[in-house]
This record gives structure tokens, sequence and C-alpha cells, in this order.
């Protein structure tokens, strides 16, 4: 009886031990509980407290383009906010973005590069600015031509061009006129001159003429031919100078060569030429060896 009050007694203690095992247990799982609903409500306060604000864009003004009167050049507004031309380049922000975008190297040497290179406006020309140049150019022109016609001094024109100036105050097309005699000498050996003796070959190409030729030596020893060609055209007998031709010796066979040479290469026909004239020396005259003998035999008529 002993005994079984003992075992009993045992057995009572592992009971008690048992639970007093299973008390901490449960308890640690309610702390566990209670600690991650405490953290549950400390992240979703967290999450309430840190919610970003949405961010301001800044709109684009004109003023920003009237700050430094260098952005103008540069600076338009664009679809996201503004851009820069030169750079070919979106900002985004205030002046001081744009002032920061200014002083960088790329920006400075774009724009440096763009204000070297000519406008559109600058070579497209208003029409009445380009109808006045073509005046001016005219006006010119008609007065180099005018001192060839009257065989005047090329010098005449460092004064004629001022007289017109003070004659005709009110004209723009006198005002302008710059026509000094380099400028007149060159206007009329690379234009007037090329363009004349083109004209008159032409007209020698379709008619009869006769030819007027002499032989001068200037004061450099220098020998030349100069010819002169007498031509009806339009109702009107024309005296027109071909050229001047420069010879190394002054004999007839050279002389002959030399107008032979300048009608080839004009390309005017020797069957045209209905007369000759020149001065009375043997050279010239000359019935066996003289240039009229040698252009006798080759056009075959009689020649004075």
């Amino acid at each position: 009886m002993d005994k079984f009050l003992v075992k009993s007694n045992k057995t009572k203690r592992r009971v008690d031990d048992e639970e007093i095992q299973n008390i901490p247990s449960t308890s640690s799982s309610s702390v566990k509980v209670q600690s991650s609903e405490e953290n549950s409500d400390s992240s979703h306060e967290s999450t309430t407290i840190k919610k970003k604000k949405k961010a301001y864009k800044q709109k684009y003004t004109d003023k920003w383009g009237e700050t430094d009167p260098t952005t103008s050049e540069w600076l338009v507004k664009s679809k996201k906010q503004m851009m820069c031309k030169v750079c070919n380049k979106e900002l985004t922000g205030g002046i001081t973005h744009i002032k920061r975008h200014s002083a960088t190297q790329l920006h400075l040497r774009n724009i440096n590069a763009s204000r070297k290179s000519k406008k559109i406006t600058d070579i497209i020309v208003p029409d009445k600015t380009r109808q006045l140049n073509r005046n001016i150019q005219m006006g010119e022109m008609k007065l180099v031509m005018f001192i060839a016609e009257h065989n005047l001094s090329f010098q005449t024109l460092d004064h004629l061009t001022k007289l017109i100036g003070s004659v005709c105050p009110d004209s723009e097309i006198a005002k302008k006129l710059v026509c000094g005699r380099k400028k007149g000498t060159n206007m009329c050996l690379n234009r007037t001159g090329p363009f004349n003796l083109k004209q008159i070959v032409s007209n020698l190409q379709n008619s009869y003429y006769s030819l007027i030729i002499d032989e001068t030596t200037d004061i450099s020893t220098l020998k030349c031919l100069a010819v002169i060609a007498r031509y009806f055209w339009k109702n009107t007998v024309h005296d027109n100078f071909i050229g001047l031709i420069e010879v190394n010796q002054s004999t007839s066979e050279a002389l002959f060569n030399a107008v032979t040479e300048l009608l080839s290469e004009y390309k005017i026909p020797f069957k045209n030429m209905v007369g000759f004239a020149a001065d009375n020396c043997s050279v010239m005259m000359g019935d066996k060896t003289g240039v009229k003998a040698r252009l006798q035999e080759k056009i075959r008529i009689f020649l004075y």
C-alpha cells in the first residue's frame, strides 16, 4: 500500500512538471502573436507616413529668355518644357538649370559655331534690294561703255561718279555708284570687252567685210599689229576693233600669218572679205610678196 502511494505521488509530480512546461510555451506563442500584430501595425503606420508627394513641374515662361541677352538666341519652348536649339537638347527646371547649361563647354562651343555661320535670312536678298543692286550694276556698266565708246580716259571715272551723285541727290542709284578707274578697266577687259567682241565676230561671220591693218612699234620696241574690220550691219557701216597682235618680225610673211591665225581663231571666213586697206609700204602692198599679194592668192579677188 505504501508502494502504491509512492508511485502515485511520482506520477502526480510528472503531471505537474508537464503542466508547468506547457504553460510557458503557450505564453510565448501568445507573445509572438502580439509582437507580430504590433509589427504589422507599426509597418502600416510607417507606410502611411512615408507616402511620397507629387513633384511640382515648373512651366516655361517667356521671361526666361529675357534674363540674359544671349539666351534668346538658343532657348525655345518645347513639348516637354524647353529646348536648346544649338545643342538640340531638352532642358527641364528653371533659371538655375538654364544658367548651368549655358556655362557648359559643349554649349559654348556650339553657340560660337552658330554665330559664325550665316543665317538663311542673310543669304536671301529681298526683291527690292536685289532690283536696286541690279540697277546699280547696270549704271556702272553703262558708264564704262560710255568711256570706251568715246575713247575717254578711265581716270574720268574717279570724278564722274561723284559728279552724278551730287547732281542727283534724290536717287539711291546715283548715291551708290562706285566705279573708279581700276574697276572700270577691269570691267572693260573682263566683261564688256569679251561680250562686244563676241557680238562683232558673230556679225562678221554672217556679213561681208573689209580688213584694215597697221603695224606699229611702241617705246619698248615691241612690235604689234592692229586689226580693224569694216562691215555693213543693220543699215549702218561699223568700224570695229578686232585685236592687237604681238609679232616678232615685221616681214610680210609674219604679218600675213598673224592675220590668218586671228581670223581662224574667231572662225571668220576669208570668203566674206571684200576689201583690204593698209599703209603704202612694200611689206603691206607689195605685188609679189606683200601682205596684199598673199591675201589675193588666198581669196582670188583684186584687193585695194
